[in-house]
Formats: C-alpha cells, sequence, structure tokens
C-alpha cells in the first residue's frame, strides 16, 4: 500500500478558556478539521506546516510550539496516509482567512465544541490528547 505523509496542526488561543481553530471543508466530504497539508517532494516538515497554516487557515501570525508524540494515521482508497501532529498558539481574535478552495468557512470553538464536530473518531482521541499535553504545559 502507498503512503503518503503530511502534517496537521492544532490550533489554540489560551487567552483564559482554551480555544480551537476548525476548519469546514466543503469538498470530498463536508465536515471540521484541524488545518493539514501533505508533505510534498522536496519539503520538509516546517514548510509543510507553515504551508498548512498560510494556505489552509490564513493564519501568518502564530507560535509553532512543538510536535505531539502521536500520529494520525487514516486510509482512503490505496494509499494509507500518515499525519504528524503538531501544536501551534495564536490568537483568536486575528483574522482567519481560510482557503475557498477546500473550506467554506471557520469556528474558534472550545474543547466540547471541537469535539462534536470532529467525524472520525482517531482525531478526537488525537484532540483529547492534545488537550491534555496543554493543560499539563500551562500548569507548568
Amino acid at each position: 500500500m502507498e503512503e503518503r505523509h503530511g502534517v496537521s496542526t492544532i490550533v489554540y488561543d489560551d487567552k483564559g478558556k482554551l480555544f480551537f481553530l476548525l476548519l469546514k471543508r466543503s469538498t470530498n466530504w463536508l465536515g471540521y478539521e484541524f488545518p493539514k497539508a501533505k508533505i510534498r517532494q522536496g519539503e520538509d516538515v516546517k514548510s509543510s506546516l507553515q504551508r498548512a497554516l498560510k494556505e489552509k487557515a490564513g493564519l501568518t501570525q502564530y507560535e509553532l510550539e512543538r510536535p505531539l508524540e502521536f500520529k494520525r494515521e487514516f486510509v482512503h482508497g490505496d494509499i494509507k496516509y500518515i499525519f504528524d501532529i503538531y501544536l501551534a498558539r495564536s490568537n483568536m481574535n486575528l483574522p482567519v482567512n481560510h482557503s475557498k478552495k477546500k473550506h467554506n468557512s471557520y469556528i474558534w470553538t472550545d474543547k466540547s465544541g471541537v469535539y462534536e464536530r470532529l467525524h472520525w473518531d482517531n482525531e478526537k482521541d488525537i484532540f483529547l490528547k492534545a488537550v491534555q499535553e496543554i493543560q499539563m504545559a500551562k500548569r507548568r
């Protein structure tokens, strides 16, 4: 089975209560997701992350924090996709000029809003693990 690699970024604002950025897809399947991109040939991970945040979410002001220790994997057709997951902090009061090519809207929402909007169980599991890591880092 062919494998393709990508990056997905859980973008959050932690000024008080945690809020997270979701993009609403308008192609292939209709649902919410975190900004993501496939890694292009010759492209490094950091460039892929920057492209995903700029092109997909329209974000130019953010702090890329770190990769998480787990990946999101899924199969679509004959291709296995493997996405590295990263955390990025941003400000939900900044404009989000998301790509109109694959997304028709966006939302900043809290933990329960994210959980109810995400469709895929493995993405929900990853999100809950990410929230735990964010909360542990805030306590330090």
